[in-house]
């Protein structure tokens, strides 16, 4: 009663400062990628982090599902070296010292000042940080990892690469195919935070070519009033 009696007065308030407010609901989609992702999967699921850096999204993962499996992938000695010490009070958590990509074998890291950024693709005009270093580091794809750790099935692929996305996906083409990768859940980014980034054509095309339809996107950054990058997540439905 009382929210009905408030609701009124303050919607007319901050419409009138130049605001519009909306109930907000937990189920309705696009309200946030986690509530998302749980509406479509069970309690435990097998959660691949691409581009895990430090262990922020392993540690949003544990928060959403205790139980989940949880691969997690960064290349960087350094960063990894946090990872270990940020991931070791979660059960349930593989840690892989490694890049994920279209192709097995050895690719440079660009080392960032900024852990978040670093890439295998140079820094272009509206990146941040400096290059620390050049470091070559083991790349492994995710079809052929699956194949030797027995996973058939991919709940959540979190791929944040800072570029790479697209060959992360070309190195899943077996598992995207198969529909094996169930919610794929990445970053686009529009402007030139780096140099040869993949557009959002291209990323779509791939996705949907393998049957995956767009769920949202959430969190869209700014610059000069043009979007920046945002994360999207997307949803493998059946062909």
């Amino acid at each position: 009663m009382l929210k009905r009696w408030l609701e009124k007065p303050v919607k007319g308030l901050f419409n009138g400062l130049g605001f519009e407010i909306t109930p907000y609901s937990s189920t309705q989609p696009g309200q946030s990628a986690w509530a998302d992702m749980k509406y479509v999967i069970g309690q435990t699921p097998m959660v691949f982090d691409v581009g895990a850096n430090e262990g922020q999204t392993v540690e949003t993962i544990k928060v959403n599902w205790p139980g989940a499996a949880i691969h997690a992938f960064e290349p960087g000695p350094e960063t990894f070296a946090r990872l270990q010490h940020h991931a070791s009070r979660f059960e349930g958590v593989t840690l892989n010292n490694a890049a994920v990509g279209s192709a097995t074998g050895t690719l440079t890291l660009i080392e960032n000042s900024q852990s978040e950024m670093s890439s295998f693709l140079p820094l272009g005009p509206s990146g941040w940080g400096a290059e620390l270093r050049r470091t070559p580091v083991q790349v492994v794809t995710l079809d052929d990892y699956c194949a030797r750790h027995g996973v058939d099935v991919i709940d959540v692929l979190k791929c944040d690469t800072q570029g790479y996305e697209l060959e992360v996906f070309r190195g899943a083409d077996r598992l995207m195919s198969e529909g094996r990768i169930r919610l794929v859940y990445f970053e686009v980014t529009f402007n030139d935070l780096y140099q040869g980034l993949p557009s959002l054509d291209q990323l779509w095309r791939f996705l949907s070519d393998r049957h995956y339809r767009l769920v949202s996107f959430y969190h869209t950054r700014y610059k000069d009033r043009l979007a920046s990058w945002t994360d999207a997540l997307f949803l493998r439905v059946d062909p």
